[in-house]
């Protein structure tokens, strides 16, 4: 979003450059959604600008980038953001025949959010893994500026899964606030502000790749008697509800998503060798056993796998979370953190296996196991100020696999 500068003069602007990994492919989702490319350039750098009306966005494209992984996002300021919810609705719908309410790229439906003092605004989260907030011109408003509290106790749960689903992008979290809030206020709450809960719960098992409780939640919605006075209230709730339905009956029928592979090149080619291979090639790597590990992405709700050093503690893996010694934690262990639930290839063996990363003196002896196999992870440790995280496997079904 191009934004004039507090005391700036007209000429003066701030133009945000986001992330992308293919400047072609952003310039595509974009056109889509009734923007025009406004600049392109390969050389010496991948770079596109495109603009709808107020609206200009500058990306740049990065090589190996995966947008599971970006932290990019800005704000749009628009004088009514259901009209333009509507505009790029029409626009996804006339190229994929419906909305896009999971994964990466997806769109989310307009909603009051009570960190922003009940703004209303909806966000898109585009090719490249950058959150366009959209909101009302004079909006998002302070924390404190919000209409009034909310006494009923599910409307308050619904809240908080909006903040944390929505602001936050913890979808894990918000789906728990929401089933907690359901589970003790099902048979209290208005009907009005039960559908509002279902709905959203529904929408958050999309983003969780669950398509069957997802679809239980719509007959649910569908079955319950509401007068013509409710429905009307409820209007653009039941028309997400539709959308969410056409959603859940293609995940349904769709063969289950194949992992995304590490955008690392070196990495993702090992992991290639490896797969079609059945681990007689990529197990034994380095003088060390590798395995793979698939992951649920923890914004996406889609599959990630990449390729790990491992060691065995009794029936038990271990891998470390090193990031070859950078600063922030390395995606698959973000993504245990929000679902502890994985897969694992180790040779020609697959299994399921639950994460729980080792603390206290148990850490201490598995991080010196560790690093008897592979040296570099001492080196690691001096190159970073966080400590280093030793995650165990411990297969989802001891014995079986």
């Amino acid at each position: 979003m191009a934004t004039q500068a507090t005391g700036a003069t007209d000429r003066e602007t701030i133009i945000p450059i986001l992330p992308c990994r293919d400047i072609d492919e952003i310039a595509a989702f974009y056109g889509m959604l009734g923007f025009d490319t406004t600049y392109r350039q390969t050389r010496p750098n991948p770079y596109v600008a495109v603009r709808r009306d107020g609206i200009e966005l500058h990306f740049a494209g990065i090589a190996g980038f995966d947008p599971e992984q970006s932290y990019g996002s800005c704000i749009v300021a628009v004088a009514d953001t259901a009209a333009l919810f509507e505009e790029f609705a029409a626009g996804m719908r006339a190229v994929h025949g419906k909305l896009l309410l999971s994964g990466i790229p997806r769109i989310t439906r307009p909603r009051k959010r009570k960190n922003t003092g009940d703004a209303t605004g909806f966000t898109v989260v585009d090719t490249g893994g950058n959150w366009i907030r959209v909101f009302r011109a004079g909006g998002p408003r302070s924390p404190g500026d919000s209409g009034g509290a909310v006494s009923e106790p599910l409307a308050r749960a619904l809240e908080n899964a909006v903040v944390l689903g929505e602001s936050r992008g913890d979808t894990h979290q918000a789906a728990k606030i929401l089933d907690g809030g359901l589970a003790r206020n099902d048979g209290l709450a208005q009907v009005t502000t039960l559908v509002e809960a279902l709905v959203y719960r529904a929408e958050l098992a999309l983003r969780l790749d669950d398509p069957d409780t997802a679809r239980n939640l719509l007959d649910r919605v569908r079955g319950m008697p509401l007068d013509d006075s409710r429905r009307e209230g409820l209007s653009t709730t039941l028309a997400g509800a539709a959308d969410l339905e056409h959603a859940a009956r293609d995940r349904r029928t769709a063969p289950s998503a194949e992992p995304t592979d590490s955008p690392i090149d070196w990495v993702a080619r090992h992991i290639k060798e490896y797969v079609e291979t059945d681990g007689r090639k990529g197990h034994r790597r380095w003088g060390v056993t590798t395995l793979l590990l698939t992951t649920r992405g923890r914004r996406s709700g889609r599959p990630r796998r990449t390729a790990l050093i491992y060691g065995r503690d009794g029936e038990r893996l271990v891998v470390v979370a090193s990031n070859g010694g950078a600063d922030a934690h390395p995606a698959w262990y973000l993504n245990l953190l929000a679902d502890p639930a994985a897969e694992v290839q180790a040779g020609a063996e697959r299994f399921a296996v639950t994460a729980v990363e080792a603390t206290g003196e148990e850490r201490e002896r598995l991080w010196r196991m560790m690093a008897g196999l592979w040296g570099d992870y001492e080196r690691y440790r001096t190159k970073t100020r966080r400590t280093i995280p030793v995650v165990v496997l411990e297969r989802a079904h001891p014995g079986a696999g």
